[in-house]
């Protein structure tokens, strides 16, 4: 029922019924089960914009998916908790878990392409400009061996806040407009908005 609700954007019904199935699994021991609830609970938290929630929800799943040693899930868990704490400015705590997301992407090319994107990204964030670079070079040869414009421009966005954190605002313009080229053939608009933010973000702390 819970995910009915959830498929017709009910997300306040499918939360109540996702609870009260977490309980009665809890009960009857299906413990793989709960795990995908909690993450189903955890996805409407982050619709409904409570960060805190949801990492609470995804870290209760990510460790029933342990237990389990649910690969796919643990990775799924911590993509989503780096991608909470790094909203949140915890820029530690989202390349840890980022780092951890690493480890499990073994031969999945996307999971890790977007995870040394990531690791790039973050550690721009924290300054670590020479480790962002080395991140960043990483997730270039495996972006080119890919024919993937989500990942060109995750790539792109990375680079161009990696040049702001340089104070280097031409070389930033050259990958924002690289970028700019792949978004108008692109169907997904979330990217341009984690672009956009990210690299206004950065700007914001050059200026602080």
């Amino acid at each position: 029922i819970g995910d009915l609700y959830a498929a017709r954007s009910y997300f306040r019904q499918s939360a109540e019924h996702y609870r009260d199935a977490i309980t009665l699994l809890r009960k009857t021991g299906q413990n793989e089960l709960v795990g995908d609830c909690l993450e189903s609970l955890a996805n409407i938290n982050v619709n409904f914009g409570y960060s805190a929630q949801a990492i609470t929800n995804y870290t209760r799943a990510l460790a029933v998916k342990e237990r389990l040693n649910d690969t796919k899930g643990m990775l799924q868990c911590h993509v989503m908790l780096s991608k909470l704490y790094f909203s949140d400015k915890n820029y530690e705590l989202a390349l840890s878990h980022n780092r951890e997301a690493q480890k499990l992407a073994g031969k999945d090319w996307l999971a890790e392409t977007n995870t040394a994107i990531q690791d790039g990204v973050i550690l721009t964030f924290l300054n670590n400009i020479n480790e962002a670079e080395a991140a960043l070079k990483k997730a270039e040869a495996l972006v080119g061996k890919q024919n993937n414009p989500s990942s060109s421009i995750k790539l792109l966005s990375a680079m161009a806040n990696l040049c702001l954190a340089k104070k280097d605002k031409t070389c930033a313009k050259g990958y924002v407009d690289s970028a700019k080229v792949l978004l108008r053939g692109s169907q997904n608009p979330e990217l341009a908005v984690d672009a956009l933010s990210q690299m206004a973000r950065s700007e914001e702390r050059r200026v602080g």
